[in-house]
């Protein structure tokens, strides 16, 4: 804004702002959209009004260059590239900034083809690094994409412990009516002693997922139990109030009545053997 570059007072500043305003508007009507761009641009300093116009005359590269020029928002840039035309550099600056959400919200109600076009890549991308599930959470919403979300579901089972029990409660969530093959693996996980890692991942799992059926309840109502047993031997730190959440997703009447008020430990404290005073103390696990 010239008036605040040159320390103007604020009434000649406003004075200046009203003028800039009426010769944008007189130059937009007579059809100069570059000359009425700079007034936008330059004298009023509205940046993002300027790549509205643009936007709105179907400049879209002109707009796109100058929105990476001025360093506007990712999700700013990449919509631009995308109504652009210039797919590559458009998924290159979403991956550069992890910016694929925003700019798939901003496109979804006016582009809901290129928003289709850019989830998909987001999948992809995060598939390309090792993060299976939430690719499959990327393109859920695509359901010609749902092979894919499988594909990559298999892909997070194989992966090891911790992110296969987040799997099994995602295969619950997705695909319920696949969940009874795997039964022997949720015995395997709701035995306390084996897998307190895997548990509570599964644990996070079911407290981030949106909506719960059948199979996640059962999942839920499998595994507290032995939840609570590794919270009493401090093997993890979830909440009383987290339990107790799943404790209503597992919704078994059984549970409820065996844990009304459900009570949950204080952590224990971890001693190294130089800062312990008196004795020490120490279980045997179980005979064999």
């Amino acid at each position: 804004d010239i008036g605040t570059e040159i320390g103007l007072p604020d009434e000649l500043r406003e004075h200046l702002r009203t003028v800039y305003r009426q010769t944008f508007e007189r130059l937009d009507r007579a059809g100069k959209i570059d000359e009425a761009l700079f007034v936008l641009a330059e004298l009023l300093n509205a940046k993002q009004e300027a790549l509205d116009y643009l936007e709105r005359h179907g400049r879209y590269a002109q707009a796109a260059e100058l929105a990476l020029a001025w360093d506007m928002p990712p999700s700013t840039i990449v919509r631009l590239l995308l109504l652009a035309g210039d797919w590559e550099r458009a998924v290159q600056a979403a991956r550069r900034d992890g910016e694929f959400a925003s700019a798939i919200a901003a496109l979804e109600k006016d582009k809901p083809e290129l928003a289709i076009k850019l989830r998909l890549a987001w999948g992809e991308s995060l598939a390309e690094r090792g993060q299976w599930l939430a690719a499959m959470d990327a393109v859920w919403p695509v359901p010609q994409a749902h092979d894919l979300a499988f594909h990559w579901l298999q892909m997070a089972e194989a992966a090891g412990e911790t992110l296969s029990a987040r799997a099994l409660v995602r295969r619950a969530e997705r695909w319920p009516d696949t969940l009874e093959r795997y039964g022997e693996r949720l015995l395997a996980l709701a035995n306390p002693e084996r897998d307190a890692d895997a548990r509570r991942a599964m644990a996070e799992a079911l407290l981030e997922a949106s909506a719960h059926n059948t199979a996640t309840r059962a999942v839920a109502s499998a595994i507290l139990p032995a939840l609570i047993a590794d919270r009493a031997d401090s093997r993890h730190d979830l909440s009383k109030a987290r339990l107790n959440r799943l404790l209503q997703i597992a919704d078994d009447p059984w549970l409820n009545a065996d844990a009304p008020g459900l009570s949950v430990p204080a952590l224990k404290t971890r001693i190294d053997l130089w800062d312990g005073a008196g004795g020490l103390r120490w279980d045997a696990p179980a005979v064999g």
